[in-house]
């Protein structure tokens, strides 16, 4: 889970606990409208946003602790970066493991299409599948130089790819939902499984 992913999630939580504070505990329904969204997304396995997350929250940390093997030259600390270029698959003898390149997913694109990601994710459709369903390709949904995938899924596994794995902007994501609307409009469009 991604550091973003986490302080969106802890921020949520805040934000329900004041809720709470403040005595909004009655009613028929006494959760917050983020709050049940980040249910819905962590039950769908997606990416967990939130707009008033402050920007500080946003920043990245370089936290350094001591290496398992103790000290290597630099005294012995390590770097999340640093150990995570360095881990290795033990099962293939050495072969250097990557881990899958993530970004949350626009909460607009949460929002209309959550649902149809989360069927899409189980049944193993492919967004070229999803795309082709909407008469487009996922070549037109953003920029060249972004993966399209990481912007509708929140994930590309392709240890290749050399394109960005960025988070949408709010007209990309309006673009990417209105390219996407007749699978919206229709989810039984959803095409089965993957190309061949």
């Amino acid at each position: 889970m991604s550091e973003r992913t986490l302080a969106a999630i802890l921020w949520t939580i805040f934000k329900q606990t004041k809720a709470f504070a403040v005595g909004n505990m009655a009613g028929q329904n006494p959760l917050t409208p983020e709050f049940k969204v980040m249910q819905d997304n962590i039950v769908a396995k997606q990416g967990v946003t939130h707009c008033e997350l402050p920007e500080k929250f946003l920043t990245p940390t370089k936290k350094k602790r001591k290496s398992e093997a103790g000290g290597t030259g630099g005294g012995g600390l390590v770097s999340d970066d640093e150990e995570q270029e360095k881990s290795v698959d033990r099962r293939g003898g050495g072969a250097q493991k990557l881990p899958a390149r993530t970004a949350d997913i626009h909460p607009d694109i949460q929002e209309k299409m959550g649902g149809i990601i989360a069927k899409a994710t189980k049944l193993g459709v492919t967004l070229s599948r999803m795309c082709f369903a909407c008469n487009t390709s996922p070549g037109k949904l953003v920029p060249p130089s972004m993966c399209a995938t990481v912007t509708i899924f929140g994930k590309c596994d392709n240890r290749k790819c050399k394109r960005k794995h960025l988070t949408p902007t709010d007209d990309q994501a309006k673009n990417i939902i209105q390219m996407m609307e007749p699978l919206i409009l229709d989810p039984t469009k959803l095409p089965k499984g993957k190309f061949n």
